[in-house]
């Protein structure tokens, strides 16, 4: 049956955090998507560093801005749109992308013909573009790009990035919005709302036609990269806490490795005191942890990806689940440094051969940098 008695109407909600470099070719595509679409709509920019410039670009375009307080996160920024809201399909978009025209239309058919009684929602596709630096072709290696994908992978899905995401308000009434007891200020929040819009019995159905493109820019920055990630991980430890079902053993990582390595070090110069043994400890986890990339990129060599971006990506992946362990350990719980999130088997089974490689490069190189530590310790 379809969900006829929905109303053409759609809010569209912005939260920006002072940085407006982008938020008029934002709003320039969103009057263009509007003025594609015959139905009513509105746009609610919520600024979580309010400033003269973001509310004069905001006004140019006569649409609504709210002011959110700097200490606030951005749970409360998008709670404070939905209050606002009036119309009964609210549109999640970021500040740092821009609407493809058919966006708005492709959303609102998306409910008007879909068959499934359970839509909750409806995830769109996001394509980064602009130039690939070093910094995003290091991102573009790891597992983080993927979410930004899921329309094009998968019919539904446990949860969408609230770069191209609309949920019928209904549901967020339900759910009661985004959870305003979130511990992270940002980070994690858009996989949470996934995982409550599931559990409460509605589905998130994807639309690879509702196009939004997302500038490659803001993931450019080796620095910043690191930054964002190591605040995923402690926000993924916090999915972990909250939801035992996305509880899932995972392959050893590159840290829980070095962990081993270190405490196996570490026990033997204890009980056979050496006078190098620090500068012995130091070197043969760094080379364990470039003998591990090295051999990666050996068994994956077929795949034509560079070395260095390689090197790079685990690095960021590494930080990533070093955050993840740090917050566990910080809460007293040892599970995170053998376990991971998964959300679905397509998640499990994702990559799999690659697993496979990571583990075996992994193995490869922790039993040569026990051997070399032995021709070290007999040579000086």
């Amino acid at each position: 049956m379809k969900n006829m008695n929905i109303a053409k109407k759609i809010s569209i909600i912005i939260p920006v955090y002072g940085f407006g470099k982008y938020l008029k070719t934002l709003l320039s595509s969103i009057k263009k998507s509007r003025d594609q679409f015959d139905g009513e709509s509105e746009v609610i920019i919520v600024d979580g560093k309010p400033n003269k410039e973001n509310e004069d670009i905001v006004q140019s375009f006569n649409y609504k801005y709210l002011k959110c307080s700097d200490d606030e996160s951005i749970n409360a920024s998008r709670n404070m749109g939905i209050k606002s809201a009036q119309y009964p399909i609210i549109l999640f978009v970021d500040s740092d992308c821009r609407l493809e025209e058919n966006l708005l239309n492709q959303h609102y058919l998306t409910y008007l013909n879909c068959k499934n009684p359970r839509i909750g929602a409806v995830l769109g596709l996001t394509l980064f573009e602009g130039k690939k630096k070093f910094g995003f072709k290091i991102m573009d290696q790891t597992p983080f790009t993927i979410s930004f994908q899921f329309a094009n992978l998968m019919e539904k899905v446990p949860w969408g990035t609230c770069t191209n995401l609309s949920i019928l308000k209904s549901t967020l009434d339900n759910i009661r919005n985004f959870s305003s007891d979130w511990p992270m200020k940002i980070g994690g929040e858009d996989v949470d709302l996934g995982i409550k819009i599931n559990l409460s019995g509605y589905e998130i159905i994807t639309n690879k036609e509702a196009i939004v493109y997302h500038t490659s820019e803001t993931w450019s920055s080796f620095k910043t990269n690191c930054k964002k990630v190591w605040t995923w991980g402690k926000s993924d430890f916090h999915l972990f806490a909250k939801y035992p079902h996305i509880q899932n053993p995972d392959i050893p990582s590159s840290i829980s490795i070095s962990f081993i390595l270190a405490f196996f070090i570490l026990f033997f110069f204890l009980t056979n005191p050496h006078k190098y043994a620090l500068l012995f400890f130091i070197l043969i986890l760094i080379f364990n942890y470039i003998l591990q990339i090295l051999f990666q990129a050996f068994l994956k060599r077929e795949e034509n990806i560079k070395l260095l971006h390689l090197f790079f990506a685990e690095i960021i992946y590494s930080i990533f689940k070093l955050g993840f362990i740090y917050e566990g350990m910080k809460n007293l719980k040892i599970k995170p440094i053998y376990s991971m999130t998964s959300h679905s088997l397509n998640q499990v089974s994702y990559g799999w051969g690659n697993k496979v490689k990571k583990v075996w490069s992994q193995l490869y190189s922790l039993f040569i940098s026990l051997f070399i530590l032995f021709i070290l310790i007999k040579v000086f």
